[in-house]
């Protein structure tokens, strides 16, 4: 079975400059890896061990077209609304930092090289978990080889991300298949607790119609205004 949410229901009130911009990065690097102009570079960046270069560097790499178009479809799902909620610089600065600390549980406890922006995107997606945990997702479905087996539903978001959490822990747990699911899962939770210490804190706070994780949990933000 092959499922995936293709849309949410989130309006943005500002424009999530600092989401487009990694964007561009990131395909701008892909395009350097494809032209194979600067292999050295390239492999200067892919994640092996505990190098700075390697480990900023390798949210920026890919190993494939199928690999870099999943993850800007998540990046564009769940980061422009959550890029618009907290703030470009807020954003930015969570997202590299939720790539490192995958990067750093990656190395603690499976190791190996690794390429990829998945760790830094189940950040943003952990993210979106503490601002929109009740947003509707679009989602859509195939079952291999069933005649009608395709369609779409709608789900509240916290249903399809702890669903996609459950694989990454069940791909931890089981080994893996040349995934690195430790710096998803790093990443996922540097992203979540990042953004609900800074809703909690009052520093982001929600529109007067949205209810955050915080809230929904009972505890209250420090700073209780609303725009």
């Amino acid at each position: 079975m092959i499922l995936f949410p293709y849309e949410t229901e989130v309006v943005c009130d500002r424009v999530p400059l600092a989401n487009h911009a990694i964007t561009m990065g990131i395909a701008a690097v892909f395009l350097l890896q494809a032209s194979r102009a600067q292999p050295e570079v390239v492999r200067g960046l892919v994640l092996d061990g505990w190098h700075p270069a390697g480990m900023l560097g390798y949210m920026w790499l890919h190993g494939g077209i199928l690999h870099i178009c999943g993850n800007l479809l998540f990046l564009r799902l769940f980061g422009n609304a959550t890029c618009a909620r907290m703030g470009n610089l807020r954003y930015l600065s969570l997202y590299l930092l939720s790539g490192v600390f995958g990067a750093a549980l990656h190395n603690v406890l499976s190791g190996g090289p690794a390429v990829g922006a998945s760790a830094a995107i189940n950040g943003v997606v952990g993210m979106y978990l503490v601002f929109y945990p009740q947003a509707p997702v679009n989602c859509w479905y195939w079952v291999l080889f069933v005649r009608g087996g395709s369609g779409s539903f709608r789900v509240q978001s916290y249903w399809m991300i702890l669903l996609w959490l459950l694989f990454d822990i069940w791909g931890a747990a089981t080994g893996g298949d040349g995934v690195a699911y430790w710096a998803h899962i790093g990443g996922f939770l540097t992203g979540f607790a990042g953004a609900f210490l800074l809703v909690r804190l009052g520093w982001v706070t929600m529109a007067r119609y949205e209810t955050s994780l915080v809230e929904l949990l009972g505890a209250r933000p420090r700073a209780k205004t609303r725009r």
